[in-house]
């Protein structure tokens, strides 16, 4: 089905994006720290008529009765996937910056893979990556820390902490949950990133946090102590607030800590929550 018109215009005046890379943002004050620099630029539409997929998860399995869009600026068109994971989804729409946009978060990680321009598409099998139970989620509270896999986060005890309530709407869908995401069979939209070194998905997909949180990561890859890196985070939001849609976008630095066992935000930390890229910084 598509938005409904108010919604598609409202997606429309947030923003009018560009996808890719954007690199680092503007520098932020500590008063800019909770909004995002804003991306984008003026885009034309383009006309997809059909999309054709499979959508699997890392181990290789259907993602079954998943939900997956042809989704840009002004029109979304959703459909669900079959047993076996198969899913055609008849757009026959113009649209501006379209993207194959699967998973809600819940299941499965959220991704936006930008489209060729092409009215017909299949774009065959398609990884994605299956999030822990929700039985495993940890809740998302000011003043405490929650560790989800090999990703912890620690919240200020006056941290606001902004949940879409409309996607995760129970409180167990509410909590954190993260995995890593296999390199070697990823979605295609991470090899076309900024030569990540790990990749980890977390939800509830877009939570907000202000102050920005600690973001802590095991240093499965042995880095040594004192490494600078950097924290990416991939767009999926057509506001396009703090990453371009269906690109990526630099939101903090980090470190290796001194004893070499963590990777942990520096400044500012990390402002909104999803699927996480880093790299030793060049």
């Amino acid at each position: 089905m598509r938005c409904p018109p108010f919604l598609a215009a409202l997606g429309a005046l947030l923003a009018v994006g560009c996808g890719g890379d954007a690199g680092e943002p503007p520098p932020t004050t500590s008063s800019q720290a909770c909004s995002g620099p804003g991306y984008g630029e003026e885009n034309g539409s383009q006309r997809v008529d059909v999309l054709r997929a499979m959508l699997v998860d890392q181990d290789g399995e259907p993602l079954a009765d998943e939900l997956v869009q042809v989704c840009g600026l002004n029109v979304c068109v959703n459909d669900m996937t079959e047993a076996d994971g198969e899913v055609v989804v008849e757009a026959r729409a113009d649209i501006v910056l379209p993207a194959f946009k699967f998973g809600e978060g819940r299941v499965s990680a959220r991704f936006a893979w930008l489209l060729p321009d092409e009215r017909e598409i299949d774009l065959g099998v398609v990884p994605s990556v299956r999030l822990p139970p929700l039985d495993e989620a940890v809740p998302l509270t000011p003043g405490s820390r929650a560790r989800s896999g090999a990703l912890s986060l620690e919240l200020s005890a006056d941290a606001t902490v902004k949940i879409d309530k409309l996607t995760f709407r129970e409180p167990e869908e509410q909590g954190l949950r993260a995995v890593r995401v296999p390199l070697d069979s990823a979605p295609p939209v991470v090899a076309e990133g900024p030569e990540l070194e790990i990749v980890i998905a977390a939800t509830p997909v877009d939570t907000r946090f202000c102050p920005p949180a600690l973001l802590t990561i095991d240093n499965e890859l042995d880095w040594s102590p004192g490494t600078d890196v950097e924290v990416w985070l991939h767009g999926v939001d057509i506001s396009q607030e703090w990453a371009p849609y269906g690109g990526w976008a630099k939101v903090s630095d980090a470190h290796v800590s001194d004893d070499g066992e963590r990777i942990e935000t520096t400044e500012p930390g990390l402002p909104v929550l999803g699927v996480l890229g880093f790299r030793r910084a060049p």
